[in-house]
């Protein structure tokens, strides 16, 4: 894995924000414990008319992994309208979710998005959407988002529901992902990421 790009696109994606209105938050699922600041966060984005949908994994949850019922709860608790709260179909891990986010968005005619997860998830979960946009022909204009503050030597379970530890380790653990999953074709490249990232703003 070529270092500097690495850093290149972490610092790219740390800084990143939607410039605009958004048809809608990704929320891809966590581990118990590892939620905060993502409620809040998404929840504000909707409230303040910037997302006009929250999509959460359909899926039943399993292990140490909520599933659809625990953020459904969550949202009608914060006072976040029903039909504004999206599901798409059931996933698994981080690259079904996001091959089911852009599935919805086709079908939704949605052009615009915010990917929301911790922050030490953020740049795998942005390649591998980027890379389910370009499997299934569908460009939008993807951006991050995720909380400014947070706890890293919280102990929580990874985005699967294992490994509890110091949110702190779980950066290592991300680390060691992207170069395997890019091999595997399950993120793009980072010249591909780059790519998109100059680009973002002419799509349509």
């Amino acid at each position: 894995m070529n270092e500097k790009e690495l850093y290149a696109a972490i610092c790219m994606i740390l800084s990143d924000r939607p410039v605009e209105k958004i048809d809608a938050i990704f929320f891809h699922g966590r581990g118990v414990d590892d939620h905060d600041g993502l409620f809040e966060l998404s929840t504000s984005f909707y409230k303040d008319g910037l997302a006009k949908f929250i999509v959460i994994n359909g899926f039943d949850g399993f292990l140490n992994a909520p599933g659809r019922g625990f953020y459904l709860s969550e949202f009608v608790t914060r006072r976040v309208l029903r039909p504004y709260i999206v599901l798409s179909d059931a996933a698994s891990n981080t690259k079904e979710e996001n091959d089911a986010f852009v599935k919805l968005s086709r079908c939704k005619n949605w052009r615009s998005a915010a990917i929301l997860t911790q922050p030490h998830q953020i740049l795998r979960a942005f390649l591998g959407a980027i890379n389910s946009m370009r499997k299934q022909n569908y460009l939008m204009r993807l951006y991050a988002i995720f909380p400014h503050s947070t706890l890293w030597f919280k102990h929580v379970f990874g985005s699967q529901g294992a490994e509890n530890k110091e949110r702190f380790e779980h950066i290592f653990e991300e680390l060691k992902r992207i170069p395997i999953y890019q091999e595997k074709g399950d993120l793009c490249t980072f010249p591909e990421f780059f790519e998109y990232m100059k680009n973002r703003d002419k799509i349509p």
